[in-house]
């Protein structure tokens, strides 16, 4: 979801960087918010737009959000995904959270997975998708608990995806780190004066598995989903 407050300020949402309890707060609030039509459109879901669009829609306004370490995001991005499939039950997962290791990384998320989901073509986030879930081929159409149809269900592998993509490979002109939400908080005090309730809501729980976080790792996954969006060749 992106959002406009009180006319001026675009709130970027960012998965995995407290986007939920972000939104919630602000929604809850008595601020001006503004949202996205498609996110009208879908009241029960909760998605994610490239700042081009929120100008697009709000016009040019500075820009805030919640950022984090591009390794821990990628972790929490990955339980999130395997917990949503077993939790929904629509599709079955390949493999349980507890039995991923290393070689199923290497195996599943390498260029072309990358590759696929940084692209708009439906098409290439389902064959992408195909490689998480036990079913041969996607359902035609998801329904919420209302019968209302869902958005593209592959939606979900957003939560893999460099905040950098949201952003644009720039940073916003307001940023907060997530282990500093409530100096989040302040800034919106202290420039709108509404005090915002945020609660931990969608947070990852410590599940354990099998991956062993090394260097290995950690240059596997900046290799494939953060390297192309930093002039760097070295981890950060």
């Amino acid at each position: 979801m992106g959002l406009l407050i009180n006319n001026e300020l675009i709130w970027i949402s960012v998965p995995r960087c407290a986007s939920v309890s972000i939104e919630r707060a602000l929604l809850n609030s008595n601020l001006n918010i503004k949202r996205l039509q498609m996110d009208e459109d879908f009241e029960d879901t909760h998605l994610h737009f490239q700042k081009s669009v929120l100008y697009e829609q709000f016009g040019i306004h500075k820009t805030i959000c919640i950022k984090r370490d591009w390794f821990s995001k990628w972790m929490s991005g990955l339980y999130h995904l395997f917990y949503w499939l077993d939790f929904t039950k629509i599709y079955t997962p390949i493999i349980k959270w507890e039995n991923i290791d290393n070689n199923f990384i290497y195996k599943t998320f390498d260029t072309d997975f990358a590759n696929a989901i940084y692209k708009k073509d439906t098409n290439d986030w389902d064959i992408a998708f195909l490689r998480l879930i036990k079913e041969t081929s996607m359902k035609d159409k998801i329904y919420d608990s209302n019968g209302n149809i869902m958005p593209e269900v592959v939606g979900i592998l957003s939560v893999l995806i460099s905040q950098n993509f949201y952003k644009e490979n720039k940073p916003a002109d307001y940023e907060f780190d997530i282990s500093e939400i409530d100096k989040f908080s302040d800034f919106i005090y202290n420039r709108f004066g509404e005090r915002l309730n945020i609660e931990k809501l969608n947070e990852s729980k410590k599940i354990p598995n099998k991956i062993i976080v090394d260097d290995g790792l950690k240059q596997w996954v900046w290799d494939k989903f953060e390297k192309p969006f930093e002039k760097r060749n070295t981890l950060i």
